[in-house]
């Protein structure tokens, strides 16, 4: 009986501490980021809006894709501002970036909207620091197969001409 009870107040500290943790939109970040420094695309998926799963989907090659945004995000990084609102929240962040860009300062702009009731990433932003600050939504694909052009160092980029061409 004791053991019983005992396992049932464990099981309710469990979830409400999911429940605050899906109230928090830094928390739901941290997972996501969590997620793709792991390379673990599932986990990252049921972290994003449906807009952004979407916008995932498109990749032919997303294990080599979420390979390569491990290899950039900053292993760790701290939030420098926070503005939430009751349906939209924006994450300012500071890091540096993985060994693919060679520890550079880097800032984050992470948008998160609630989605049937709960905080999931919209917009994840990531430039060096030396970049202007993300400001708005993020650039539109113009046509599809189009590349985009990916900062890779300063004043380099991939996909530039004459820069080494990632994979399709």
């Amino acid at each position: 009986m004791i053991k019983s009870t005992a396992a049932a107040v464990l099981a309710l500290v469990v979830a409400s501490f999911a429940a605050s943790a899906a109230d928090d939109p830094e928390a739901v970040y941290a997972q996501f980021h969590r997620a793709a420094l792991g390379g673990n695309i599932d986990s990252m998926k049921r972290l994003v809006t449906t807009a952004q799963r979407g916008r995932m989907g498109l990749s032919d090659h997303p294990e080599l894709e979420a390979k390569q945004l491990a290899a950039v995000l900053p292993p760790s990084y701290s939030v420098t501002g926070k503005a939430v609102g009751a349906n939209r929240a924006v994450l300012e962040l500071r890091g540096r970036s993985g060994p693919a860009l060679g520890g550079i300062e880097m800032q984050g702009r992470i948008v998160l909207v609630r989605e049937d009731g709960a905080w999931k990433v919209e917009e994840p932003a990531w430039l060096p620091a030396s970049y202007p600050a993300p400001q708005g939504p993020p650039p539109q694909v113009v046509s599809p197969g189009t590349p985009a052009v990916v900062p890779a160092a300063p004043g380099r980029a991939i996909g530039a001409p004459g820069a080494a061409r990632p994979a399709r």
